[in-house]
């Protein structure tokens, strides 16, 4: 009888794997730091009781790293590649004609020839200038959201200066076969994004499994929490910093509601997966305490970030008695209704946002020969995860990253124009280039943004005359405090929503150049006691990096130990000369291979040029936009250019064959 049993249990477990793969729900949170989610914060100011339980319930992912931009990151985890070798490794900017090349695979793509429905919604930013670079021609079979970023949390609309008409709307709901509808969603973005997400599920049939990419557009701003979720963050005095918490607690709700759903209409064979895009932007409400730096940053605050990964079989209701369903209306958490088998389970070891393209394949049940062919960076770490049993191949051998491509731009490709290289070999991590914003930031206790210069000059305060570096000291803090007053004058007069892209470039670019010109923070805060000042400032003439240009760049160079430094305060350059080499062959060995980069610096002419190729669309469900405002972005350049393209070089190239062969050949 028992062989009975376990043969009917094993061909229970086999028919899981092989013939109904798991359902798959991927949320990406938009600049959520180490600080923002609760279960992971040492200062826990912001409440997200459902996520907390979710990680706690799943397995959370310790050395959790990603891109410190939010398009090479998105560019990475649907390809499986570092962001270098998908040819984005920086932002995406309006008018751009750059994108997600169309020769690279993603993981969508990979998913729908196994039979998955797939499906995304929310925030795009890989580009749109052609429909081929679009979701819809990329893998999912449905798409609705917006094609950038940055767009209002109620219109939709995007600015470039606040003081003028708004460029336009981001807004599209599209499908695989091409057709498409451009409408004024009027919804806050984060509850459209979750109804749409409800609606997929409740009405997609049992038997075909179910891939959902939910690329939420918070915590990012315009900082726009609706009132209900903001009167939860009322005890935070620091303003960006309350308005981000209405922002992720809105999140938190939204989640819960999409469990409830998961688990009513798919069931059990369901895995959830909660990952941020990079670190949190301070300038924007965001935290990583107690680590270093932020978005836009290599140190561990820009790129490490939250991560788990959750299986709903794993979880059971604690009131049997009482549909789960009938709690999605109310503000009861799902530590209320449900319980969970395991607990506390974490990954300790290296796993990159690249990962997750071989590990849901397998997951998935896709070959692993399939996905060896594509040639990815990403690493399967499905056996390494203590996932229940049946989502694990237990032929397999678990595989453990040991080194990783933390970041990768030189200035000719970025639209910040320097350099920035990161790579991590076990417990050491090397930087190299120009860093643009060196400081630690902290929670506040007051309205005042509080970083490294802040906390210093206020705990030196009586030795300010015998500090030789005050003059820098207070340079630091004058161009915080001064940036943040000119933010908040601005948003009195414009509003959050249409000064966000003006405020993105006075702290991304305006700011943080500033700070690459002063005195480097080791330095200036004496964080090497009674040694001399390190010199980690290195003068690279020519062809640096094997280049084909020759230029004179200066660059800061940083070497930490991680496991004795997690906050990256003590920079072994001088002691340990010779690894250095070691880290620059390996980011040599990437820029040598790697494939042609997109020009994401390129730009049109917003007024003058794609202002034209916007489209009109349906606006009469949202009172918000005025009617001569009504036109959307929408893809400009004809798919056929590329195709003409492509005949005329290979009509040219046989031509040209054909010439030198009647010279070459003997007659």
């Amino acid at each position: 009888m028992l062989i009975i049993k376990l043969f009917v249990l094993l061909s229970i477990s086999l028919l899981i794997t092989s013939e109904n793969p798991p359902n798959i729900i991927f949320f990406l949170l938009d600049d959520v730091g180490l600080s923002d989610l609760s279960y992971n914060s040492v200062i826990k100011d912001i409440s997200t009781p459902n996520i907390d339980f979710l990680a706690n319930s799943g397995i959370q992912l310790t050395n959790y790293y990603v891109q410190s931009l939010c398009t090479p990151s998105r560019a990475s985890l649907l390809t499986g590649r570092y962001a270098v070798n998908a040819g984005l490794t920086s932002v995406l900017v309006q008018g751009t004609p750059a994108g997600l090349p169309s020769n690279i695979p993603t993981i969508s793509e990979l998913l729908q020839k196994y039979n998955y429905y797939t499906a995304m919604v929310g925030k795009w930013h890989l580009g749109h200038a052609q429909s081929k670079m679009t979701p819809a021609y990329r893998g999912f079979d449905f798409f609705t959201g917006i094609y950038m970023w940055d767009a209002d949390s109620y219109t939709k609309q995007m600015y470039e200066r606040p003081w003028e008409e708004p460029m336009m709307i981001d807004w599209i709901e599209e499908y695989s076969n091409g057709t498409f509808t451009h409408y004024a969603e009027p919804k806050h973005s984060t509850i459209a994004i979750t109804n749409t997400v409800q609606n997929i599920i409740s009405n997609h049939p049992s038997y075909k499994p179910l891939f959902i990419y939910v690329p939420y557009t918070a915590a990012h701003s315009p900082l726009q929490p609706e009132p209900q979720h903001l009167n939860q963050c009322l005890h935070i005095k620091q303003t960006y910093r309350q308005l981000y918490c209405g922002m992720v607690v809105g999140i938190d709700e939204s989640i819960k509601n999409i469990t409830y759903y998961a688990n009513h209409y798919l069931g059990s064979n369901t895995i959830f997966i909660v990952s941020s895009d990079n670190g949190g932007s301070p300038w924007f409400g965001g935290l990583n305490v107690p680590y270093r730096g932020s978005k836009n940053t290599p140190f561990e605050g820009g790129i490490k970030v939250p991560g788990y990964i959750t299986e709903i079989s794993n979880l059971y209701q604690l009131n049997t008695h009482v549909d789960s369903f009938t709690y999605l209306s109310s503000n009861i958490p799902l530590d209320q209704v449900y319980g969970s088998r395991l607990t506390d389970r974490k990954y300790n070891s290296l796993f990159h946002i690249s990962d997750w393209f071989p590990t849901i394949a397998s997951l998935a049940n896709i070959p692993e020969s399939v996905v060896s062919e594509l040639n990815i960076d990403g690493l399967d770490l499905s056996n390494g995860l203590p996932l229940l049993d049946r989502y694990v191949n237990n032929n397999k051998t678990e595989i453990i990253r040991s080194e990783v491509l933390l970041e990768f731009y030189l200035a000719n490709e970025s639209v910040f124009q320097q350099d920035l290289f990161a790579y991590r070999i076990n417990e050491l991590k090397y930087i190299e280039g120009v860093i643009r914003d060196p400081n630690y930031y902290y929670s506040s206790s007051d309205h005042l943004i509080n970083n490294t210069a802040r906390l210093l000059l206020d705990s030196n305060v009586n030795n300010w005359f015998s500090d030789k570096q005050l003059k820098t000291k207070l340079t630091y803090y004058l161009i915080t405090y001064l940036g943040q007053s000119l933010i908040d004058l601005l948003t009195y007069f414009y509003g959050e929503g249409p000064l966000d892209t003006l405020r993105i470039v006075i702290t991304h670019t305006i700011i943080q150049k500033i700070y690459t010109r002063l005195t480097p923070v080791d330095e200036l805060f004496g964080r090497y006691k009674d040694k001399p000042l390190i010199n980690n400032k290195f003068n690279y003439t020519t062809n640096y990096l094997n280049s084909n240009e020759s230029y004179n760049v200066i660059h800061d160079v940083y070497l930490y130990n991680l496991t004795a430094d997690p906050y990256e305060e003590h920079n072994l350059v001088d002691e340990y000369p010779g690894l250095l080499d070691v880290f620059r062959d390996k980011i040599n060995q990437i820029k040598l291979n790697r494939p042609p980069q997109q020009k994401v610096w390129y730009q049109l002419p917003l007024k003058e040029e794609w202002d034209k190729t916007h489209i009109p669309g349906d606006c009469s469900g949202n009172k918000l936009i005025k009617p001569h405002d009504c036109k959307f972005t929408h893809p400009w350049i004809p798919n056929v250019i590329i195709i003409i393209s492509t005949v005329i070089y290979l009509i040219v190239f046989i031509n040209e064959s054909i010439y030198l062969l009647y010279y070459l050949l003997p007659i």
